[in-house]
């Protein structure tokens, strides 16, 4: 297994469409159908900021297939009267694809996510979760992470 970083959208537009669909499934006011052109388009525009950046993990027992990417950006807090300063690593998608899962591509990610936070300089990881379901919630806990913060919504 490898790790490398991209800029290519059909790449993060096909790894994304499996974990896309379930949210949508679960999520059908929020989340529209999957439409790999659609995505392709929106992960152009994202890589065009320049802070958020893409690995993508190749399995090399599968002829280097694509099984999973990480969505990341440093988020700086500035200190302020009441904070120190916090320099984050904000993960905003880890994704494996449906086909890969359970064989520890997860795992694998999280440790690059690790690796990538201390390069980066980095005091904490923040991941965004859409799901918390037992499995994620052991997941993480599983390697250190605690369930900081919640945002509470309902639809109106």
């Amino acid at each position: 297994m490898h790790i490398e970083q991209t800029k290519n959208p059909k790449i993060l537009a096909t790894l994304i469409q499996g974990t896309h669909e379930k949210f949508q499934k679960k999520y059908p006011h929020y989340f529209k159908s999957y439409q790999h052109s659609s995505a392709i388009e929106f992960f152009e525009n994202v890589l065009e900021d320049e802070q958020n950046e893409f690995y993508v993990l190749y399995d090399l027992y599968d002829g280097n297939e694509m099984v999973g990417f990480i969505w990341s950006s440093v988020d700086v807090k500035e200190e302020t009267p009441l904070t120190e300063e916090t320099h984050t690593l904000y993960i905003k998608k880890v994704v494996v694809h449906p086909k890969h899962r359970n064989r520890g591509y997860g795992q694998h990610l999280m440790e690059f996510v690790d690796e990538l936070a201390k390069k980066k300089d980095c005091d904490f990881v923040e991941v965004e979760l859409w799901y918390l379901d037992d499995d994620v919630v052991q997941f993480f806990r599983n390697r250190n992470f605690l369930i900081h913060k919640g945002i509470v919504w309902k639809e109106v």
